[in-house]
């Protein structure tokens, strides 16, 4: 599907980024099209490096890495761990198709429940349990909002084990040492 803006920006004969005229005679400028925003740009503004697509994912649960123009690689990682993307609203459907999700979101119900514990503990305070998960703190806020490395690390596998783990520490510590 070509959107009215790549229509307008074809016509206008004109790479997206730094509007440089794109050259149908003489020396031609390489046109490069990003697959995050759809729009052509020049080899200057696009190196064709490579990026996962969070389109992809929510969609198709694919993560195979395509090329995007610079200012789109800048941004993809700059929002990488950011918890942005909320899978019930955008496709709640995914999760008929990847049991891992489930999986995931039932561990991190269940660390919310577990959540009121830690935060009334004195031994669970002084133990720091709940910075066990600092570096994805949206699964002690919330069950539905997931960042792009959430879900690269949902398909490897590693989120799961780690996830996993981390919960049974959790239940061990609200069924053995809670106060």
């Amino acid at each position: 599907m070509v959107s009215k803006q790549n229509k307008q920006d074809t016509r206008s004969r004109r790479f997206k980024e730094c509007r440089t005229p794109i050259s149908l005679r003489g020396v031609p400028s390489e046109a490069r099209q990003c697959d995050y925003t759809g729009q052509y740009y020049c080899s200057t503004c696009h190196w064709n490096d490579t990026a996962i697509i969070p389109a992809r994912v929510i969609h198709n649960w694919e993560f195979e890495p395509r090329k995007v123009c610079r200012s789109s690689l800048r941004y993809l990682a700059l929002m990488m761990s950011r918890p942005v993307l909320k899978l019930k609203e955008i496709n709640p459907l995914l999760f008929n198709f990847v049991e891992e999700l489930v999986e995931i979101r039932k561990l991190r119900q269940d660390i919310l429940l577990m959540k009121p514990y830690f935060i009334t503990c004195k031994e669970a305070m002084e133990a720091r349990l709940l910075l066990q998960l600092q570096d994805r703190q949206h699964f002690v806020e919330n069950d539905d909002m997931y960042s792009l490395q959430d879900l690269i690390d949902i398909s490897s596998g590693r989120l799961s084990c780690s996830l996993t783990e981390i919960h049974t520490t959790f239940a061990k510590h609200i069924k053995l040492d809670c106060e």
